[in-house]
């Protein structure tokens, strides 16, 4: 089992589906996941749920992970982004799998140091990570 630290940047269905499936083959444990929703009242419910970190803060999500998946709908893409841009490391491995929204649209807006990775449906997760 991996010990890369995750953050999920959007815990709701996609995000969810994502985060479970990573913990049910054993590629990530939950101990090494923080995952984020909008709403302060889902935190602890899918905390004790799911036995992750859940916050509603990108920022102390981001801090000591080494994948960021964005999550997020592509409306509010650009928003998080900006959010999370200064706290962003060297290092750090930044995946979106927001629908319509170009690779190129999130490397513009993030440090040169960073990588960052649009999934295909050809491709297996984790890919590049590999």
């Amino acid at each position: 089992m991996s010990e890369t630290r995750v953050a999920i940047l959007g815990l709701g269905k996609m995000g969810s589906i994502l985060m479970q499936a990573f913990c049910r083959q054993k590629v990530l444990q939950p101990g090494n996941i923080a995952a984020t929703v909008n709403h302060a009242e889902r935190t602890a419910s899918l905390s004790s749920k799911y036995g992750i970190e859940v916050t509603t803060d990108n920022r102390a999500a981001i801090r000591n992970a080494d994948v960021i998946l964005l999550c997020v709908k592509p409306q509010t893409l650009g928003d998080v982004v900006q959010e999370i841009e200064h706290d962003l490391r060297p290092g750090q491995l930044v995946i979106s799998i927001a629908a319509s929204v170009p690779t190129s649209y999130i490397e513009q807006r993030l440090p040169p140091a960073l990588r960052s990775f649009a999934p295909c449906p050809t491709r297996r997760p984790w890919s590049a990570l590999a």
